[in-house]
């Protein structure tokens, strides 16, 4: 164990925590994404105090200060900030961890996951032609990938002659995948963004060059929304991501390629986006069994 001769403040055991008990025992990308998070959104905030000073009340400051993020965001940094002060406990450096017991406020966009109405698609595509992190919005709308999975994209997986995507999703077996790139002019986008790049290089990464983290991720979100003309409530990245799956529902593909494509473990997850019918999906289901029986009249 390091030998404090005081009390470390929030900030030095922070950086031990992450040397000893993370670094080289989860994989890379977990570990930069808690490295963000202690650098961006705790240490601000309570970097400067004593382990041993820190109270409830500054654990709620941090998760208070996250609340303009997703819920999901907030319970990352409450994860974190739980698991900095017990391991700080565990070395007698505090008798109680201040994390505990602390509820987790609800983020921005927390709800149901929803489709973007017409006037955000028309709104989001106008903004995406132009903005810095447009092709990444792209990628969450037309390709239906996770924003977790957008970090992990390499130029080699841009299979440009079948205009393919290769999604090296990790979330379950199903979440590795091969997406159609249907719009021709976004596939020239991918390949102009990717023409400087090794085909070993990922396509999103931080501004050092390392694997793109949580927060990266956030950031682009964040930057972009601030710059749309137009959006309604709770609109967030996974609400490209249910368009994507939606726009397959009204192009009438059936329910059990969606889920293949949407890399859904199963297509009973699929179907939570495909009860919700419109007029649209009915139009093209009818559309679709006319056009089969016409050859057999």
């Amino acid at each position: 164990m390091m030998i404090f001769k005081r009390r470390p403040t929030v900030a030095e055991w922070s950086k031990t925590w992450l040397e000893l008990y993370k670094k080289g025992r989860i994989v890379e990308m977990s570990f930069l994404n808690y490295a963000s998070m202690v650098e961006l959104h705790i240490l601000p905030h309570i970097g400067h105090k004593r382990v041993n000073k820190v109270c409830q009340a500054d654990i709620m400051l941090v998760l208070n200060k996250l609340t303009c993020y997703s819920y999901s965001h907030i319970k990352r940094g409450y994860s974190a900030m739980n698991q900095i002060f017990n391991s700080a406990k565990e070395n007698n450096l505090i008798k109680s961890n201040p994390a505990e017991g602390v509820l987790i406020p609800h983020g921005k966009g927390n709800g149901k996951r929803r489709s973007i109405t017409d006037d955000e698609r028309k709104s989001i595509l106008e903004l995406a032609e132009t903005h810095r992190y447009g092709i990444w919005i792209k990628l969450l709308l037309f390709c239906g990938v996770r924003p977790g999975e957008t970090g992990r994209i390499k130029k080699r997986h841009i299979d440009v002659e079948n205009s393919l995507l290769y999604v090296d999703g990790t979330k379950s077996l199903h979440a590795k995948r091969k997406v159609p790139i249907t719009d021709p002019d976004f596939l020239k986008e991918l390949i102009t963004y990717a023409e400087n790049l090794d085909e070993d290089d990922f396509l999103f990464t931080t501004e050092d060059g390392r694997p793109m983290t949580q927060g990266r991720k956030q950031f682009f979100w964040t930057e972009f929304k601030r710059d749309l003309s137009y959006y309604e409530p709770g609109l967030c990245p996974y609400c490209l991501r249910h368009t994507f799956c939606t726009d397959m529902q009204h192009a009438g593909v059936p329910i059990t390629i969606a889920a293949k494509l949407m890399g859904h473990s199963d297509p009973k997850i699929t179907a939570r986006v495909y009860t919700h019918y419109t007029d649209e999906s009915l139009n093209v289901a009818a559309d679709l069994l006319k056009k089969y029986r016409e050859p057999q009249k």
